[in-house]
């Protein structure tokens, strides 16, 4: 009777976590571990459930535990590799995905999640290698030819990327992550309108993506559609209020429409884009914050291109009228 009970617990649980109803999913994952403890193929669909709803923190703890009691368990180490991943953690995540591959040289989600880590990195050989690698397993996979295609548009080998995008999109209109991805690559193409149009259909069919909002606004503003860029943005930043992109956009929206106040105000998150952070020198010291300068020392330091420099030096001066010494 127990069996049977569990059998239907673990059907319902599964059901569930395909359709998206995590909770409902972590619940009865949770019901079944009640009653029958320790078991890791179970222990790690929980985890992925966690995950899925951002509980990161319990969802690495049950991960560990799936591992320790099934330590051949592929499933486990692709979980955790993926919140590892979400988390920034891409060298422990590498581990997992490669140690997951040596269980099982075939377990395909293996080698996209590898190729996903090392994309995120900026490693676009590693990353073309990993998703080569998942196409000689199943040469139809979408999510391994979005992820090459994505590659290669990195690359700057738009053909490539164009035919790989295509053949991912041949199956099946509905693949939302695709659709947004080639989309970027039509902009970068100057394909405007046809970007345009399949970013809204990554829109219709995942509507609460902030990323999908963004790059629609910026092929908008390619298009010098300038209110409904902007609208696209605000929409990024109602779903997602703290998103660096979504307003570091809409700033420069609100300074090609003349809105200098507030955009200058919404051009400070730039600071917080991953683009930027390469660009910020961090010298040790406060950054100011309008107090007093009077026999204080300032570091000004050039952040962008020379146009940039040339245009906002002209502030140096009124600075040095406020007391503070100068180092440019």
């Amino acid at each position: 009777m127990l069996e049977t009970e569990l059998d239907s617990i673990l059907y319902d649980a599964r059901n569930h976590h395909q359709a998206g109803r995590f909770t409902d999913a972590q619940k009865l994952y949770e019901k079944f571990l009640t009653l029958k403890p320790n078991i890791a193929e179970v222990q790690s669909k929980l985890g992925a459930a966690l995950a899925a709803q951002g509980k990161f923190k319990q969802s690495i703890s049950i991960l560990n535990k799936a591992i320790e009691n099934a330590p051949n368990l592929t499933d486990a180490y692709i979980n955790l590799g993926g919140v590892l991943h979400i988390q920034g953690d891409t060298e422990g995540a590498i581990d997992l995905f490669k140690r997951a591959i040596e269980l099982d040289p075939n377990q395909i989600s293996a080698h996209i999640n590898l190729g996903n880590t090392f994309l995120r990195q900026e490693d676009l050989d590693g990353a073309t290698n990993a998703y080569t690698l998942a196409l000689r397993i199943d040469s139809n996979s979408h999510e391994a030819l979005n992820g090459l295609a994505s590659t290669k548009m990195k690359k700057n080998n738009f053909e490539e990327a164009s035919n790989l995008f295509t053949r991912a999109l041949a199956n099946s209109q509905n693949q939302s992550e695709t659709l947004c991805n080639y989309g970027i690559l039509l902009r970068n193409q100057g394909k405007f309108e046809e970007s345009e149009k399949t970013l809204r259909k990554a829109i219709k069919i995942k509507p609460k993506s902030v990323e999908f909002h963004i790059n629609l606004g910026n092929t908008l503003k390619s298009r010098r559609k300038l209110d409904d860029a902007m609208e696209c943005y605000q929409q990024a930043i109602t779903l997602d209020p703290n998103n660096a992109d979504a307003h570091w956009n809409k700033a420069q929206i609100l300074l090609m429409l003349g809105n200098l106040e507030e955009g200058w105000r919404e051009y400070e998150w730039r600071t917080k884009c991953s683009e930027f952070q390469l660009l910020i020198w961090r010298p040790g010291g406060p950054m100011w914050d309008g107090s007093d300068l009077n026999k204080k020392i300032i570091l000004i330091y050039c952040e962008q291109g020379f146009g940039d420099s040339i245009q906002f030096i002209r502030y140096a001066q009124l600075i040095k009228k406020l007391g503070a010494r100068i180092i440019v």
